[in-house]
């Protein structure tokens, strides 16, 4: 009973601090709209603009630092791997993703992820005003998950080729791992800071990050996409070229029949011809 008590505990408890965390999120979001109109930038116009236009404000900028360095003091890689295991809560293909494999493999896959996060976390933060730089590593690592769709495509269950192994990579992953990013932001730095100035420039940030991860996947997909194009024409090239060689023989002309002359029975000699009436003549006259 006391362990079916406990249980029912967690639960309940597990349930509101879920609640607590999507109120947290939806009033994050409406204070990003209210802000953003007075600002003349709202998340929407961010996405539209393909999130290449930060526009943080002095004081977002320093906000947005001080909580970072705030949950990098939790532990080195803390601030990723929180956001990656909220992810793995709000979707399911991506924990698939992430800790397919044996045990170790998963983790230090998972580790992987949350120091690449971390490292281009660090040099985003630091140099918000040269944010170009990590642009292109940002959509370097979106291009990179190409592969995850590429691999996984190519996995076929033993019991039937047409069921995958494990999920392949979306489009829509990337807005549930931003999802969970802003919410963990909501939990960074002291309590005093959690503000609406703050909740704007994280959510900016995240919005940026997601976007050149995103355009870097699209990019991927479509330079596969041109080169399997590629591949094909070069395939069909040369079978034409080979069609177009070969050499067919006119059929000479057929000559036309020769007639095959009648033969013409021979002339019948004159004595012969007398002798035959002399004979028809003498019988007439009998």
């Amino acid at each position: 009973m006391q362990q079916i008590s406990k249980s029912l505990n967690n639960d309940s408890l597990m349930e509101r601090h879920n609640h607590r965390q999507r109120g947290k999120l939806n009033y994050s979001r409406s204070s990003l709209h209210t802000c953003s109109q007075s600002e003349t930038l709202s998340g929407r116009d961010l996405m539209r603009n393909r999130s290449s236009s930060l526009n943080l404000t002095a004081t977002q900028l320093l906000l947005v630092r001080k909580t970072w360095s705030h949950a990098r003091n939790q532990g080195a890689l803390e601030p990723a791997l929180s956001i990656f295991r909220n992810s793995f809560y709000k979707c399911g293909e991506i924990r698939s993703l992430i800790m397919d494999g044996p045990k170790n493999m998963g983790y230090e896959r998972l580790k992987k992820h949350a120091k690449s996060f971390t490292d281009i976390m660090d040099r985003l933060i630091t140099g918000l005003e040269a944010k170009e730089i990590v642009i292109e590593e940002l959509r370097k690592a979106g291009r990179a998950h190409l592969c995850l769709l590429r691999d996984n495509c190519t996995k076929f269950d033993n019991k039937s080729n047409t069921q995958l192994i494990g999920c392949p990579f979306r489009l829509i992953h990337f807005d549930h791992f931003a999802s969970a990013m802003i919410e963990r932001t909501l939990e960074w730095g002291e309590k005093k800071d959690r503000n609406k100035t703050t909740q704007t420039g994280w959510t900016k940030i995240v919005l940026f990050i997601v976007e050149q991860l995103r355009e870097g996947y699209q990019d991927a997909i479509r330079e596969e996409r041109r080169e399997r194009q590629k591949r094909t024409v070069t395939q069909l090239t040369p079978l034409s070229n080979h069609y177009n060689s070969i050499y067919v023989p006119v059929p000479a002309p057929v000559p036309a029949p020769v007639p095959v002359p009648v033969p013409v029975p021979a002339p019948v000699p004159i004595s012969v011809i007398c002798l035959h009436k002399y004979y028809i003549n003498r019988f007439t006259n009998r």
